[in-house]
């Protein structure tokens, strides 16, 4: 879920393997592990929108590295992409 709206939605295990949206990304890459261990952890760009001000377009949008036109005029509706929904003009571009 960002800003208020759900992204994408899929198994667990479906979800943490193959991400779809670029928020759902960007969330996983920041968690914690053995391997990152004393390294910074990385971080999304950005600030999430003030909800009483939503952007036109993606609520994505600003921190978004994969924006395009569509993004800023229309809101991506949930879609079902193999066993994801996943709110994303772009989801189905590899990460």
């Amino acid at each position: 879920m960002y800003a208020g709206k759900i992204v994408e939605q899929a198994e667990t295990n479906v979800l943490f393997r193959a991400p779809r949206h670029p928020y759902t990304r960007g969330l996983l890459r920041s968690l914690p592990s053995a391997r990152n261990r004393g390294e910074r952890l990385p971080t999304i760009p950005g600030i999430v929108p003030d909800l009483r001000t939503l952007p036109t377009g993606c609520r994505f949008q600003d921190r978004c590295d994969r924006v395009g036109e569509a993004c800023l005029a229309e809101e991506p509706a949930l879609q079902l992409l193999d066993r994801s929904e996943v709110a994303c003009f772009h989801a189905e571009v590899s990460p």
